[in-house]
């Protein structure tokens, strides 16, 4: 009789964890967000503060990391994400929906998915804004006569009015660009405003895949009578590339503008 009942408990409590873990899972698959068709996230994560290390790049909810990764810093273009500490998006995890230049408290990620989007986040897009002659109008046709508000959007490489001969060294799956330049004119460090951290990192993101490569692995940025461009950028063909290191990781060997 006594083993019937051990047996009876046993059967309930397994059941029991069953039917959590099944509801845990339902729960997390309902988290994830799934962007509309043609909208692009993405999110880097760098494991040391201000963007510097080998970034791992994401653009979609990823339930296994091929490595770990410590974050120190995040750059990110667009989506809210959540960093996971174990595969699975499995806690503890981490809602991220800004550019952090620092962690206080390093995230380990196993795991990363989307859980949200808040739109496009550059805000140094210049959005279009009514002058003093914007006629006064009735209430009732204020919303037919209101124009469409300017889409906010990401940095393009965009050439400024330095001229430049883009020099390059290819290695094996990266090129070092120590003056970038496109059509023969250097190309700016943020086109479409303030030279911000993250934008100079999408500007050199979108020169190295103009020029074929994943995203950059490195980028600085020098000013040039007036205007900043970007400097001493390496191109990299994967987000786990050897050759993607900063410049200490290179031993020192990358050249920099006079």
């Amino acid at each position: 009789m006594f083993k019937r009942v051990v047996v009876a408990v046993a059967a309930t409590l397994l059941l029991a964890a069953a039917g959590f873990a099944s509801a845990q899972q339902a729960q997390q698959k309902a988290a994830e967000y799934t962007p509309p068709p043609g909208v692009e996230m993405q999110i880097n994560l760098y494991p040391i503060t201000k963007f510097r290390g080998n970034a791992v790049v994401l653009t979609e909810s990823t339930p296994r990391l091929r490595l770990p990764i410590t974050v120190e810093s995040i750059v990110l273009t667009r989506g809210i994400w959540e960093l996971c500490g174990n595969i699975n998006y499995l806690p503890p995890c981490t809602r991220i929906d800004s550019t952090r230049t620092g962690i206080p408290v390093a995230i380990i990620t196993r795991s990363a998915r989307l859980i949200g989007d808040t739109g496009p986040l550059f805000t140094e897009a210049p959005v279009t804004r009514a002058g003093p002659d914007v006629p006064i109008l009735p209430s009732g046709e204020v919303v037919e006569s209101r124009p469409a508000p300017a889409p906010v959007v990401a940095p393009t490489v965009a050439a400024g009015g330095e001229p430049g001969t883009n020099p390059s060294l290819a290695g094996n799956e990266v090129e070092f660009f120590p003056a970038p330049a496109k059509a023969g004119v250097r190309v700016l460090a943020c086109a479409q405003g303030n030279a911000t951290p993250r934008c100079v990192q999408a500007s050199a993101d979108g020169f190295c895949a103009e020029a074929g490569y994943r995203d950059s692995g490195w980028r600085e940025m020098i000013e040039v009578n007036g205007k900043a461009y970007l400097s001493n950028v390496l191109c990299k063909r994967a987000a786990d590339s050897e050759g993607a290191r900063d410049r200490r990781g290179l031993g020192g060997l990358l050249p920099k503008l006079p």
